[in-house]
């Protein structure tokens, strides 16, 4: 971001917010999500479903607050050829590492495994 020339500060919040909203999206949105469905008596995957609402905001929030900081500023988009190509951002090789322990929790939960034991 500062390359393309956003300021320093800026570029530093955006990258900390955007961060540490990692971890609001469903289906790993941190323990609290776990501890509401266990102490509310709720499953999960209604807690998640709960959730995705907030999350969307949340990242819509992020994504207009850079947008009108672009515009006001008039920066520049990136580069074309520096944006990866979806196909090669999808290689197995490469998303398998990041679906499989989603796809295992999200399984575990789903046929009735408790909370703690799916999460461990």
């Amino acid at each position: 971001m500062k390359r393309l020339g956003y300021d320093k500060d800026f570029a530093a919040a955006v990258e900390a917010i955007a961060s540490t909203g990692g971890i609001i999206p469903p289906p790993l949105m941190g323990m609290a999500a776990f501890m509401m469905s266990e102490f509310l008596g709720i499953p999960y995957l209604k807690v998640m479903g709960y959730a995705l609402i907030p999350c969307l905001l949340f990242y819509t929030g992020i994504y207009a607050g850079v947008h009108f900081y672009t515009l006001k500023n008039n920066l520049s988009a990136v580069p074309e050829n520096e944006i990866p190509k979806l196909i090669d951002v999808l290689k197995p090789k490469k998303i398998f590492p990041l679906l499989m322990p989603t796809s295992v929790l999200l399984y575990l939960i789903a046929i009735g495994r408790p909370l703690m034991y799916a999460g461990f």
